[in-house]
């Protein structure tokens, strides 16, 4: 095993000549931008979250405006990132800062774990980012460094496994230049461990990488298990009147697209039908479309839409909120990629 030491002052060299220093939350760097940059980045790429940070902190520039927000302006601001949790817990807790910190983000371990949608890794990327606290942080990008650089062949699925990968983050841990020391982590594993065709031949860890001298580095980690994802079925009633205008409605506050806005939904073909024949909708003046696939994490979403004209716009297919909107003003709510997607190449 490379000692600690060795291994932050390679780390670090190489952060100073390739790292990223010119991401739009290092500058300024403060808790909270650091805060909703990491929540945006959980599952996503940073070249993905760069324009939606930028827009969101314009919209929402301190904890204070982001509480007294709707949610559905911070959602609006979300649409299209995925994994919407995400934006829901930000908004939580923006307003617990406000009511139990006085609107400052806590450089306490304890207390960001407490918060909404703040796991251990990513409140040790606070900690360290913003407060230039010593804390480990094991993402993606971490584990797959760590399980090279060890050649470690455990199933990632086992708590033991998960306990050695943080113990192995807390070995590492730099007590010095801490927030560059936790970029460096993050951008190495991004840029040169990669998960797919890994740059080993420039790699500053390359004498000290058991998978690379076992010949492992392609075998590591090890894949877990595919399993097809289940395919769920949904058809969608798109229903548009003579001013180009579509009917959404809010989605229910629990569920896939929680609080989000879409076309009125149904699990069959027949009870779409039902509800066409209900409010006096001619069955043979649907257009049915070409079914379309969007992928979730754990299923597969098949929708098949249903277009028809209207000119006398019916009233509300469920109790819940809608609204008649065109395309170019969906920009104010929170519509999903693929809804937006959609409607926008009908018209």
């Amino acid at each position: 095993m490379i000692a600690s030491a060795a291994f932050q002052s390679i780390l670090l060299t190489w952060y100073d000549q390739f790292g990223r220093k010119d991401l739009p939350w290092q500058r300024p760097r403060t808790p909270y931008r650091v805060w909703v940059s990491e929540i945006m980045l959980q599952q996503t790429q940073v070249s993905t979250v760069v324009p939606y940070f930028q827009r969101f902190m314009a919209a929402f520039p301190t904890v204070q405006v982001l509480a007294e927000a709707e949610l559905d302006q911070v959602l609006s601001h979300w649409a299209g990132l995925g994994y919407y949790a995400r934006a829901r817990n930000l908004h939580r807790t923006a307003t617990i800062l406000v009511a139990e910190y006085g609107g400052k983000i806590p450089a306490d371990l304890d207390a960001l774990l407490r918060l909404p949608g703040i796991g251990r890794s990513t409140a040790g990327a606070i900690l360290s980012l913003a407060f230039e606290q010593p804390a480990p942080i094991l993402d993606g990008n971490v584990k797959r460094l760590w399980i090279r650089l060890h050649g470690i062949e455990d199933s990632l699925d086992t708590q033991a496994a998960e306990r050695r990968l943080w113990s192995l983050s807390e070995h590492y841990l730099s007590q010095q230049r801490v927030a560059d020391y936790t970029q460096a982590l993050m951008d190495f594993g991004a840029s040169v461990c990669t998960r797919a065709r890994p740059h080993c031949s420039g790699c500053a860890f390359q004498s000290h990488c058991l998978a690379w001298r076992t010949g492992r580095v392609g075998m590591l980690p090890a894949l877990r298990p595919r399993r097809n994802k289940p395919i769920k079925s949904s058809y969608w009633l798109l229903l548009c009147d003579g001013n180009n205008r579509f009917y959404l409605e809010q989605r229910p506050p629990i569920g896939v697209w929680a609080g989000l806005w879409a076309p009125p939904q149904w699990d069959s073909r027949e009870e779409l039908e039902k509800q066409c024949q209900n409010l006096g909708i001619q069955l043979e003046n649907l257009v049915w479309l070409p079914a379309r696939r969007h992928a979730f994490s754990h299923y597969l979403l098949r929708y098949t839409p249903a277009l028809i004209k209207v000119f006398k716009p019916p009233s509300a297919l469920h109790d819940r909120p809608a609204c008649w909107l065109k395309p170019e003003d969906f920009p104010q709510l929170a519509v999903p990629a693929p809804v937006r997607r959609l409607l926008a190449e009908l018209t």
